[in-house]
């Protein structure tokens, strides 16, 4: 994902959520976009840690089902975390979405179209 869609997100959270707190979860911290995000978010002053306190996948996987929010990356990883143990609001990149209905994949054509019960975009960006 490019920085744009995260920074976007993250205005877009800071503009409709109160008390915004930022977790970061990765598991490739040489990625120019998680580089630049860190940095933007330092420079902004903006509420924000770091998940992998003990570098094992299930602990991230675990905070991550239980956030309000999640500013969400095409990984299954955090698709999944939005399925389970809440319902939260979920935020997703218009390019990713438009180029997986592009080739008819019927997970993100229904989600485009609203969702279900279990999993519902909130903002697509």
């Amino acid at each position: 994902m490019d920085e744009k869609y995260y920074k976007d997100s993250i205005a877009y959270c800071l503009a409709n959520y109160d008390n915004c707190r930022f977790k970061i979860f990765t598991d490739d911290k040489t990625l120019d976009s998680y580089k630049s995000i860190i940095k933007y978010l330092e420079v902004k002053n903006i509420n924000h840690k770091f998940g992998n306190k003990d570098k094992h996948f299930i602990n991230d996987f675990a905070e991550l089902s239980i956030c309000d929010v999640i500013i969400s990356t095409p990984s299954t990883f955090s698709i999944c975390a939005g399925f389970l143990r809440k319902k939260k609001d979920i935020i997703h990149s218009k390019e990713w979405i438009d180029s997986r209905v592009a080739v008819d994949d019927k997970f993100w054509v229904k989600l485009s179209k609203g969702g279900n019960d279990n999993y519902k975009i909130k903002e697509i960006i």
